[in-house]
């Protein structure tokens, strides 16, 4: 069929208050290329500008990058992804579109990025700038929330709910958890999740009227996409809070640690040792605590201040909303499971401290341990140096007394070499003086003779030292 002729204008375009878009003047520079709604979806034409008219369906911020909206647009042929900046098109962000009849003009660009953190499988999306324009043709025909209630009677298979187009749910908001969860009781007393598009989520207690797409986790039927808004209140069954404790919740007759998907949306009340506190830099609204040796989480985003007081090691008493995670089913996922549980709060409230931790808490107790090992270390550090220092000052100190020892030894030694050598030096002189006095008399009583020998000794003498001149000259 080419009953739908699409031709690219290229238009500079004055935007007015509703974000619908007004003819100004011709765009210089820029292709023109005229295209059928069918060849839209199968041409292979990149960076070229086209025209399309559709039914907006779903609109939504880009998680990574929050500078840019994203819309869902169909027509008989199919569906196109609409990127706009938010910078140059505030108005996309801020009204609801889904269900008008629209027409775009921009640039038809493929995913030709293929580097990482990129959209790569999205084939093609359309991105309108400067140069191109989003005008509303027609509003969205009769009420948006004039659609079948999506009650038990769809008891079909979940590949099939979304053939059901757009249901809605009638409630009473339970609880709300981030991002944009909401936990609705139905005045039939069922229990169903309701996962919002962008906007401030109600607050628990709000009656509400909530459209979306249908769906389901196996056990309770679901909305996702959902656009809500207030509804007349209805007289709803009120239930008391049921103490229990995470294991009770964890555990069925069996024995076995399994979940209670019963408890989905029921109002329990647990006695808890709070374990670790969020960082409210970071966004996070998330408590873990520990009861009966389950730890589990607590999320307190609709009510931050109910954590204002709390401090890890406290002893609390938690009321609120029984969340039992399981995922909507997915036709190439996981069958889906129980994974866990969540206890939401619902205000400031629920949360009061029984007791504070005792001054003796883990954190004190290791730093105390730390401070008592570091003492201990340098106590036995201490005794180290001590001990090395005392045997070596003994070292010394034996040295010392061996040296003074020895010198005491050889002052005696010296001292008895010293007599014994007088003694034996007294007796050679008075030996020697007695040989003197006996040599005396000898000299005295013989030096006649002697004189006479040593004359002839002495003429001897002369006679060889002659005879020596003698020879010498011969």
């Amino acid at each position: 069929m080419r009953n739908s002729t699409i031709l690219v204008t290229c238009l500079t375009l004055a935007f007015s208050a509703t974000g619908t878009c007004a003819v100004d003047e011709k765009i210089p520079n820029v292709t023109s290329v005229d295209l059928y709604g069918e060849e839209y979806h199968y041409t292979s034409s990149n960076k070229t500008y086209v025209c399309f008219t559709g039914i907006v369906t779903d609109q939504f911020h880009d998680e990574s990058n929050p500078d840019y909206y994203f819309m869902t647009l169909a027509d008989e042929y199919g569906s196109v992804y609409l990127a706009a900046g938010i910078d140059r098109f505030p108005f996309l962000a801020t009204n609801d579109y889904v269900g008008c009849r629209v027409t775009i003009v921009g640039m038809n660009a493929g995913t030709l990025d293929k580097s990482k953190g990129t959209r790569q499988y999205l084939h093609r999306e359309l991105r309108i700038s400067e140069h191109g324009s989003f005008t509303v043709l027609e509003d969205p025909k009769g009420d948006p929330f004039d659609v079948p209630v999506l009650s038990p009677v769809h008891s079909v298979m979940p590949d099939k709910l979304a053939s059901l187009g757009n249901r809605k749910l009638v409630g009473r908001v339970l609880a709300v958890r981030s991002p944009n969860e909401i936990l609705l009781l139905t005045p039939d007393d069922t229990v169903s999740r309701v996962s919002s598009r962008d906007g401030a989520p109600p607050r628990a207690g709000d009656f509400i009227e909530a459209v979306g797409a249908a769906e389901t986790d196996t056990y309770f039927l679901n909305l996702t996409r959902a656009r809500w808004r207030k509804a007349e209140p209805f007289e709803a069954a009120a239930h008391p809070p049921r103490k229990m404790t995470a294991r009770e919740i964890m555990t069925q007759q069996n024995g076995l640690l399994l979940i209670d998907t019963k408890l989905h949306g029921q109002t329990v009340k647990i006695r808890s040792v709070v374990r670790s506190i969020p960082d409210p830099e970071f966004g996070n609204r998330t408590v873990f605590a520990e009861s009966d040796g389950i730890t589990f989480p607590i999320d307190a985003s609709s009510c931050p201040a109910a954590l204002e007081m709390l401090e890890p090691g406290s002893t609390v008493d938690v009321t609120g909303i029984c969340w039992v995670d399981i995922d909507n089913w997915r036709p190439t996922a996981v069958f889906p499971q129980a994974k866990g549980f969540t206890l939401v709060l619902r205000n400031d409230g629920d949360i009061e401290v029984v007791s504070r931790p005792p001054w003796w808490t883990a954190e004190r107790l290791a730093v105390a341990l730390s401070v008592a090992i570091g003492l201990l270390v340098v106590i036995l550090v201490w005794n180290r140096r001590l001990k090395v220092l005392s045997e070596k000052r003994g070292q010394e100190l034996a040295e010392e007394q061996v040296q003074h020892a020895t010198t005491e030894l050889k002052v005696m030694e010296r001292t008895r070499l010293s007599v014994e050598l007088h003694d034996a030096l007294s007796q050679t002189l008075s030996g020697i003086a007695k040989q003197l006095g006996i040599s005396l008399d000898m000299v005295k009583k013989h030096i006649t003779a002697l004189l006479a020998k040593m004359n002839v000794a002495n003429r001897s003498e002369a006679v060889a030292i002659a005879l020596k001149k003698q020879l010498l000259k011969v």
